[in-house]
C-alpha cells in the first residue's frame, strides 16, 4: 500500500513538472518572437515606407499683351465705379431702363478715368498679337435682295423675320433709305386683329438720354380699305396702293396722309413770228 501510493504521487508530481515546462517554453516562444530584432526593423520598415505621390506638371500658358491691359483696366475701372455718386433720373427714359442706362453711363465715366491713369503701353497694338484668319475657300456669293429702287432708298416684299414689331401687324412690303442722312425704315400691311385696317409703320433710331434708341410708330390708314402696298417714293412722301386698287399718299416729314400730288401743269408756249428781211431796193 505505501509503495503503490509513493508511486502515485511521483506520477503526480511529473505531470505538474512536465506542464510547468511546456507552459514555460510556450512564453519563450511568444517573448523571442515579439523582441526578436530582424522582425521589428522589417516591421518598421514596411510602416516607414514613404507613399509616393504623383506629380504634376504645370503648363504655363502664354497670355496676350493686350488681355492682362484690359482685364487691369476693367478691374480699375470697377473700382472707380464704386466710389461715383449715382446720377439722378435720365430723362426721355422709360423706368425700367433706368438703372442700367445710369450703370452703363458710370461705367463710361470709370473706363475712361481708367485708361487716363493707366495708359496703354507705348506701341501698344492689340492686332500684332491676333493671328489673321485667313480663308482657303472664298464664301459664296450671294444673290443680291429683289429690290425696287426709289428716290431716295429700295421697296423690299417682306420675309417671315422682317416683322419689327412681334408679328401684330401682317405686313406686304418695306421701305428702307436715308432722308436727310438718317437712316428709315417704312413698313406698309394691315393689322392682324382687323383685316380691313392699313396700317402704315415707321421705325427710325432716335436718342434718348444720350443712348440712341429704335422707336417704331403706327399710322393707320384714314379709311379702313384693306391692306396697303407701298409702289413709290419721291422726296419722303409715299404712293401706297390699297386692295381695291386705290391710291393713297403718306409724308414722311409731316406724318400725315396727304392728298395726291397735283400734275405738272403743262405750259403753252406760243413760237416766235418769223422775222421778215426787207426787200432788195431796185
Amino acid at each position: 500500500m505505501n509503495e503503490g501510493h509513493i508511486y502515485k504521487s511521483q506520477r503526480r508530481w511529473l505531470y505538474l513538472l512536465l506542464s510547468l515546462a511546456g507552459v514555460s517554453f510556450i512564453l519563450l516562444v511568444i517573448w523571442g518572437t515579439l523582441t526578436n530584432p530582424y522582425r521589428a526593423s522589417r516591421t518598421a520598415s514596411v510602416v516607414m515606407m514613404p507613399t509616393l505621390q504623383p506629380t504634376v506638371s504645370s503648363t504655363v500658358t502664354h497670355v496676350p499683351t493686350y488681355v492682362v491691359y484690359a482685364r487691369a483696366v476693367n478691374a480699375t475701372a470697377e473700382s472707380i465705379a464704386l466710389t461715383l455718386p449715382t446720377p439722378s433720373s435720365i430723362p426721355d427714359v422709360r423706368p425700367d431702363l433706368q438703372e442700367s442706362r445710369k450703370r452703363r453711363y458710370i461705367m463710361n465715366i470709370a473706363l475712361r478715368t481708367a485708361v487716363a491713369l493707366y495708359p496703354p503701353p507705348p506701341n501698344y497694338d492689340p492686332q500684332s498679337e491676333i493671328t489673321p484668319y485667313v480663308r482657303l475657300t472664298p464664301l459664296p456669293t450671294e444673290e443680291p435682295y429683289p429690290s425696287a429702287p426709289t428716290a431716295n432708298g429700295a421697296i423690299y416684299d417682306v420675309s417671315l423675320q422682317d416683322d419689327p414689331i412681334g408679328k401684330q401687324h401682317k405686313n406686304s412690303n418695306y421701305w428702307v433709305g436715308y432722308i436727310g442722312g438718317e437712316r428709315i425704315s417704312v413698313y406698309a400691311g394691315r393689322q392682324k386683329t382687323n383685316a380691313t385696317q392699313g396700317v402704315v409703320l415707321i421705325m427710325m433710331s432716335v436718342m434718348e438720354g444720350g443712348e440712341p434708341t429704335t422707336r417704331i410708330i403706327e399710322y393707320t390708314t384714314p379709311t379702313q380699305i384693306g391692306p396697303v402696298r407701298i409702289t413709290g417714293e419721291i422726296d419722303g412722301q409715299f404712293a401706297l396702293q390699297a386692295a381695291n386698287g386705290s391710291f393713297l399718299y403718306f409724308d414722311l416729314s409731316t406724318r400725315q396722309w396727304v392728298s395726291p400730288p397735283p400734275l405738272p401743269t403743262p405750259s403753252l408756249s406760243i413760237p416766235p413770228l418769223p422775222t421778215l428781211s426787207p426787200l432788195p431796193t431796185l
